[in-house]
């Protein structure tokens, strides 16, 4: 099942449903509802709904329905993934908007991670531009939430699973957790680590209000920042309102960073505007590049070589688009360097793979045909109507040199069309 997405009609009647369910049955009923109404439902005919009988299954079978493996961290170490199967998934992906959609209107404004509207540019934002800016991390911050904490935060407003309703939230709780933990790798994790940080975030938004500090949180990175120094005393208080809220603090990664240095928060750069890193920069540029000078299968080869396991699919052209696109929202669209990189995905994502010709130059040339053919459409300084023109001579030339390289092939005799190249 792909991502869900809701009109807005469907989405109210989630809400009212959901407020008026009193039994497991019915929880399962608005689940079914959910993916029936989900307009990325490919075929809804094909729809099967869940039953209540197939969601206790799952329940009490769900810690054997977890792949587990370990890719390596940043900085060192190995962190721990779990990702459920393809039934478990089904069923925390729909709990997880369902979770999204009654707790969007009681989020607390300073988390920013895995919540409708929000993500690192809104996180960061607040930061930009002060004196001293101090990061901290939570250690194992998804492992120290376990069944019982999301149990009891789903018995509080907004869900109020409690009493006659309190088995729904015990099933939720069970869904969700793998060996009395939130699993790294399971949909629902984000946003159950929202909900039980809701008391955390306000302790931290009060004190860093009195002080005149900026604070925001995205998932387990804290970030605190102010127009002049922030002293020990501060960063002293705040740790122990993390214990008290049974989370520890990575000293490890426990950053105070002034402006004279690079400032980040969750990955961007602060000092004086929101920027992108240029390891950042160089990574698009370099996938570019790969792709340009030894085609598409080189590219995705040296891509895969880099990522941290072979476990998971990485779509190349996916996601290098989607670094592009990231770019683009932090440096703006009419950015010479984003509209760089715009350009030069375009015209190699148009580009004909001429790697079925044998001979190499015949297919160097069909190559650097096809390439001006594609950069014809990104002259600025063209019309329309020239852009056009262009763009079918050299059309032309590719076919004509087609039609000759099978014409001579059949001959074999390819040193004649060579001369005409």
């Amino acid at each position: 099942m792909s991502g869900i997405f809701l009109d807005e009609n469907s989405r109210e009647k989630v809400i009212k449903k959901f407020n008026k369910i009193n039994s497991v049955n019915e929880f399962v009923s608005l689940l079914n509802f959910i993916e029936k109404n989900n307009d990325n439902l490919k075929d809804k005919n094909a729809f099967k709904p869940i039953n209540s009988k197939q969601l206790y299954h799952i329940s009490k079978t769900k810690d054997k329905r977890y792949l587990e493996f370990s890719i390596p961290k940043k900085n060192g170490g190995k962190r721990k993934i779990k990702t459920p199967d393809e039934i478990l998934k089904r069923v925390q992906k729909l709990i997880n908007y369902l979770l999204q959609l009654v707790f969007e209107p009681y989020a607390h404004y300073s988390s920013n991670g895995f919540l409708f509207g929000k993500g690192i540019i809104r996180n960061a934002t607040p930061h930009i531009g002060k004196e001293y800016v101090l990061n901290l991390d939570i250690k194992d911050f998804f492992p120290s939430i376990n069944f019982r904490r999301v149990k009891v935060v789903l018995e509080l407003n907004p869900f109020n699973l409690k009493n006659e309703r309190e088995p729904i939230s015990f099933i939720i709780a069970n869904l969700c957790t793998h060996k009395d933990q939130l699993p790294q790798g399971a949909p629902t994790s984000p946003i159950l680590s929202n909900i039980v940080t809701q008391k955390l975030d306000r302790k931290l938004t009060k004190i860093s209000l009195s002080k005149n500090i900026k604070y925001t949180r995205y998932a387990d990175d804290v970030t605190f920042s102010k127009k002049n120094i922030l002293k020990h005393i501060f960063i002293n208080k705040v740790s122990k309102i993390i214990q008290e809220e049974n989370f520890i603090v990575n000293e490890d990664k426990t950053r105070l960073q002034k402006s004279t240095e690079r400032q980040q928060v969750t990955g961007l750069i602060v000092n004086k505007k929101l920027n992108v890193k240029r390891e950042y920069l160089q990574k698009v540029r370099a996938m570019l590049n790969n792709w340009e000078k030894g085609g598409l299968e080189y590219a995705i080869n040296v891509f895969k070589k880099h990522q941290p396991t072979e476990k998971v699919d990485y779509p190349f052209k996916e996601v290098l688009l989607g670094h592009i696109s990231f770019i683009r929202q932090i440096k703006g669209i009419d950015n010479n360097v984003s509209i760089k990189l715009t350009e030069k995905f375009s015209l190699l994502n148009n580009l004909i793979d001429y790697n079925f010709i044998k001979n190499d130059i015949v297919k160097k040339r069909l190559i650097d045909d096809n390439h001006k053919m594609e950069r014809f459409l990104l002259v600025e300084n063209l019309t329309d109507n020239d852009k056009f023109i262009s763009f079918c001579t050299s059309a032309f030339h590719q076919i004509e040199n087609l039609v000759n390289y099978y014409y001579w092939s059949k001959f074999d005799n390819i040193e004649l069309l060579l001369n005409y190249l």
